[in-house]
């Protein structure tokens, strides 16, 4: 698919600089649907004030994308995030996005991660802990 390419270089260079904001916005679409475990938009305004946000809390921020999969008007993309916030630790996500296209823009993104695991992960001892607790659940 040839929107994924450009917009995969366009959330690359949003990583390294926020100011390059309007070129990845460019490839979503007026109506776009974006959900993550954290919240859920609706339309191009209100998606530009959930990456803003992002990326004016991130004092480091860098994407890797490890595998694209693109059949018809979707795609998954497979990441792993290393976010290093103004406040707090640094955490790594992984995690995927599925995308749907409609007239050569984004109009549905829903990532998945897992909030839970970044946090264990960061925190020395606590990974452990967490094993306890969900122990009866698995």
């Amino acid at each position: 698919m040839r929107h994924i390419d450009p917009l995969i270089q366009s959330w690359l260079l949003v990583a390294e600089d926020g100011s390059k904001l309007d070129e990845l916005l460019a490839q979503y679409h007026p109506e776009v649907h974006f959900r993550d475990p954290m919240q859920e938009v609706r339309g191009l305004a209100a998606f530009r004030e959930t990456m803003d946000s992002f990326r004016d809390g991130a004092k480091a921020l860098e994407i890797d994308f490890e595998d694209v999969v693109a059949v018809g008007s979707s795609a998954v993309l497979v990441w792993r995030m290393d976010l290093t916030p103004k406040v707090g630790p640094a955490l790594q996500i992984d995690g995927t996005s599925h995308l749907r296209f409609e007239d050569g823009l984004v109009v549905y993104q829903r990532d998945y991660w897992d909030l839970a695991d970044s946090l264990v992960s960061t925190f020395p001892g606590l990974r452990r802990a967490w094993r306890a607790l969900m122990k009866p659940f698995t």
